[in-house]
């Protein structure tokens, strides 16, 4: 979507790694799918397209569907105190409600070990040498 960068983590992540083989890509206990955006994506997603809807056209069966992008307003605050509040935004299918949530990595120059990024959730990834995260 708006030519932005993605990827998968958490729980779509590991399902994917260890199931990927199996011809599976979801863990049978995960509900939803989990990826991530750097904070100047989810700026730019916030001010241009938050609430928006995007309709596909399913090429087999022309069936349409809307999905929502919906940015929780309090995506800025990168403060690990508030448990209930560290999911960025969701892509929600408009018909089932299925969802996907988006979290924001960011550095964190706090952190005691250089080259660590972070998210809200808690999950910290080291950057190597080449800017990957390890």
């Amino acid at each position: 979507m708006a030519g932005v960068e993605v990827w998968i983590m958490h729980g779509t992540l590991l399902g994917w790694w260890w199931n990927a083989k199996l011809g599976a890509q979801i863990l049978p206990w995960d509900s939803d799918t989990d990826v991530q955006v750097t904070e100047s994506t989810m700026h730019y997603l916030a001010n241009y397209y938050n609430m928006s809807v995007h309709h596909y056209v399913d090429p087999d069966s022309s069936e349409e569907t809307g999905y929502l992008l919906e940015i929780n307003p309090n995506y800025f605050n990168r403060s690990r105190s508030d448990l209930h509040n560290v999911i960025d935004a969701r892509w929600v299918d408009t018909r089932t409600g299925l969802f996907v949530d988006i979290t924001v990595v960011t550095r964190n120059y706090s952190h005691p070990t250089k080259g660590m990024l972070s998210c809200k959730d808690g999950h910290d990834y080291l950057v190597g040498l080449y800017g990957h995260m390890l």
